[in-house]
Formats: C-alpha cells, structure tokens, sequence
C-alpha cells in the first residue's frame, strides 16, 4: 500500500515537494493470540481480526508498519544554490546571526536587494548548501538561512541551519575544461599593461583573450573592462588565463556594468571585491580548471561573481561578504566571512530536478480499529 502525495506548497525555486507513504505487511502463523504486555503488542503493530488501517476484517493475523516519508526536490542546475562542494565545509560563525553567515538575496528586484545588492535588512532564506562526501564537514553553529543537503556522515553542529536537513545528495558536479576557441588577442604572461582597457563582444560573438602564463594586477595598476562601443547594451568577454589570476592589493580590475567577463583559470586564483569592482554576481564568473588549486577570497568591500571550481579548495573570509554563488572542492568560511547567494543566478541556468532526498520521516501508529489517529 504505497501512496505519494504533494504537499501543499512548492518551494522558493518553484519545486514541489512530496509526502510518500509507505506500508509492510507480513502473515503471523499461530491463532489469534498476543502476549499479557500491551507494549509490545503495540511495537510489532499485530492485527488479529481488523486491518489497523481500515478496520476491515481479515481471515488471519498479521503485522503491518507504515513510514512516512517527505521529500524535497535536489536542484541539478549550475546555480540551483549557494554553495555546493564536492567534500567538507568548514564554516566558524560560531553563532553570530549577524556575521559569518550564509543567507540569500535577489538582485533583479528591490523588495530583495537594495540598488541590487546585498542588504541585511531584506535578508532572504534561500542560501542552500549541498555536498556530497560530507566527511569532515563542520558547520560550528554557522547560522545558515536555508537547506542543508549532504551524502555522507552526519554534518557536525547544524544546530543553526534555519531551514531543512537532508540526506542524500548524489548530484554529480562536472569537471570543468579550458575552452576550445582561438583566440583573438594574446598575451604574455607578466606583460600586461599597466593600463589596460579591453573591449568585450557580444552574446553571440563573445571577445575572447588568452593570457599564457600569469594574470596578476599589480599595486597601482587598473584594468578596465568596456562594453562594446560604450553603449548600454550588454556585451561579453571570455578570458584564458593558463596560469595564477592574482589581484594585489591596491590593484582593481573595473568591468562596466554592462559586460559579462568569463575567467577560466588554470591555477589559483586570488581576488577580492576591493581589487575587482562589479555590481552584478551574473556579469562575473570565475571557472577553475584542474585539481588540487585554491581559490581565495578576502577584503572588506563585497566581492560580487561566481565561482566554478570544483577541483578547488575555496576559502572566504572577507569583512564585507562574498554575493553571488560557489561550487569548489571543499569550502572554508572562516569567522567574518559571509556568502549571500543571489537567487537572480537561477534565470541562467534555470531549477532542473533530477533526484530527491528525505527531509523528514515519522512511523505512522494510527489504529482505526481502535479508534487511535494521528
């Protein structure tokens, strides 16, 4: 007798929920007879002349169990979530609900976001986390506004996660690869200018520049990054950088509002929202490819983008927050950092489901019979 059910409300990303039901039955030989201790007549769940459940007669005794079980739809898109690694996090809030927190924003909307960015004030409960070898990971009583999703060992002290804990995750994250297009500028590693003001392309036509070698701001230097022609329309770049991306501190990188940079990075990369300035998590991506690189970021201004680095071991502890989303390797938070995912990040990719995991289970022990309901 199993039944499945939905549940009464879908979820923030617009995913339904499910309750499923689940009954055993098994034949018990002899005559209709139960021992003198009423408990336990009651944990073997024997009927000896109704069904429990309908209180229909039945020809011979059995015992039944039923478990219900709800399940919450696992996202498979690319930035179905905040953070999604492929082991541990490791997170020291230490259970401070105003820093050293995970929670979420939308930037496409100022009932969410404030001129499109983060705002405590209109803090939203959307920031899901999601791994899956969950060996090691410790939460410390970060307060997390959202989902917690693992495979694995229990995660250590969740006592703060404000939204659901469930098992399992058995997503698979892709690998990332270098790109396969030709370049149309090139340049040498440690040569770039001091001043350098490139020019994107379009959606269709992105601009695409290697850089061979490392790709480091310096103290002092600015990178400008253009839309085309300079007008308001959006326009795109994609950069290949073979070796470090590095931006010192008292170097920037400033990227018009108007254009979406795609780094691919074949070593670590260090930045900070002081040394790259972007208004839009969207309009910045950061691709780690390879294993066993990290990815860092610090400073007190926001650092606004994504990152795809699941080879990547990812740490943040910048004063001012990381907006946007990560996928890394593992992921540690250290005690000022914060990760506000922007829930704007879902219109690229969209929320497919491709598999569930159990929120929450309870055995049901009504007895119609007996005039026992739950």
């Amino acid at each position: 007798m199993d039944t499945a059910g939905l549940l009464a409300q879908s979820d923030a990303n617009g995913n339904q929920w499910y309750r499923i039901r689940g009954t055993g039955v098994a034949g018990v030989p002899g005559p209709p007879r139960v021992s003198n201790n009423k408990l336990d007549n009651d944990l073997r769940k024997i009927s000896l002349l109704f069904d429990r459940k309908t209180g229909a007669p039945i020809s011979a005794p059995r015992a039944s169990r039923t478990i219900e079980v709800v399940v919450q739809p696992v996202g498979t898109s690319t930035w179905a979530r905040g953070i999604t690694t492929r082991n541990w996090m490791s997170m020291a809030g230490d259970g401070n609900s105003l820093i050293g927190v995970v929670d979420s924003f939308d930037s496409s909307t100022p009932l969410k976001s404030t001129l499109g960015l983060y705002d405590l004030t209109k803090r939203q409960s959307h920031g899901d986390l999601a791994m899956t070898n969950s060996t090691s990971a410790n939460l410390r009583s970060t307060f997390v506004y959202g989902n917690l999703t693992y495979s694995g060992p229990p995660v250590q002290n969740t006592n703060k996660v404000q939204g659901t804990i469930a098992t399992p995750f058995n997503m698979i994250i892709p690998d990332t690869a270098d790109p396969t297009w030709t370049p149309d500028s090139t340049y040498a590693g440690g040569a770039i200018a001091p001043v350098l003001i490139v020019t994107s392309g379009t959606k269709n036509k992105p601009a695409h520049i290697k850089i061979n070698g490392d790709f480091t701001v310096a103290a002092g230097q600015t990178v400008t990054i253009t839309n085309q022609d300079f007008s308001m329309t959006n326009n795109y770049i994609e950069f290949w950088v073979t070796g470090k991306f590095t931006t010192a501190t008292g170097g920037v990188i400033v990227q018009s509002p108007y254009v979406h940079a795609t780094w691919y990075v074949d070593n670590d990369i260090t930045v900070s929202g002081a040394s790259y300035l972007v208004l839009r998590a969207e309009n910045l991506s950061f691709v780690g490819v390879g294993n066993n690189h990290a990815a860092t970021e610090s400073g007190i201004p926001p650092f606004v983008g994504t990152i795809n680095a699941p080879g990547f071991d990812v740490s943040i502890s910048g004063v001012g927050g990381y907006s946007g989303a990560v996928i890394g390797n593992t992921l540690t938070l250290n005690n000022l950092g914060s990760i506000h995912y922007d829930e704007a990040l879902k219109g690229i990719t969209g929320n497919a489901v491709a598999n569930y995991a159990f929120a929450s289970w309870f055995e049901d022990n009504s007895d119609k019979a007996r005039g026992v309901s739950y």
